[in-house]
């Protein structure tokens, strides 16, 4: 299986976007000054933008859902992974959110906490057992952040389970991971430049993930 990987320095910044209101929009047409690279980011369908939590500078606009993962970028520049099973965040809960975090994203499911293997919520997502094209993200013990895309579905690649997925990341040295949108939708640019093989013409998607200057 093909693996594309982009690695930033230790001062890069994260950032995330819906782009259009109430439009689907693929990774090409999501734009931002200063990208080094992106990658698409959260599960959706033609009635919604964003699966899960969408929260960016205290702003919320999707709702947290049970079925997700909580991704979040602290103030201090690290990444946390929290999961909230059969239960709705409390007002609390998301206010401490807004004090803390740039921004807080629903997700699949995790594959890298504490630098151990952990997929939580892997449970939910019948495909994580299979081999698909994967999109996958994370952040090193010293702060820089890993984009990593598998081709899948073609001649020559097959694609990623959720364990070899959490594998990769490690071995490519995060200490925190999760799973974002894959199948059609993995999709990785970096410089402006697509890197992955797809299998399909460039899907549509609901958000996207930045690393910028």
């Amino acid at each position: 299986t093909n693996i594309r990987v982009y690695t930033s320095n230790p001062n890069a910044r994260l950032t995330v976007s819906k782009g259009r209101l109430n439009v689907l929009e693929t990774l090409s047409s999501l734009k931002l000054p200063n990208e080094l690279a992106k990658v698409n980011m959260g599960f959706f369908d033609s009635k919604m933008e964003h699966g899960g939590l969408f929260m960016v500078n205290g702003q919320v606009t999707s709702n947290h859902n049970p079925k997700y993962i909580i991704m979040e970028y602290q103030k201090t520049g690290k990444i946390d992974i929290n999961s909230f099973p059969n239960k709705l965040l409390t007002d609390q809960e998301l206010e401490q959110m807004k004090t803390n975090n740039h921004f807080a994203v629903g997700t699949s499911y995790s594959l890298v906490q504490d630098g151990k293997l952990n997929l939580a919520h892997s449970e939910y997502f019948a495909n994580s057992k299979s081999r698909n094209p994967r999109t996958l993200f994370g952040q090193t013990r010293d702060g820089r952040f890993i984009m990593a895309v598998t081709d899948g579905r073609i001649n020559g690649s097959s694609g990623l389970t959720a364990s070899q997925s959490a594998d990769v990341m490690l071995k490519l040295g995060a200490v925190e991971a999760v799973n974002l949108d894959g199948g059609g939708s993995s999709t990785l640019y970096i410089g402006g430049k697509l890197m992955n093989i797809l299998g399909e013409s460039q899907r549509k998607i609901g958000s996207a993930l930045f690393i910028v200057r």
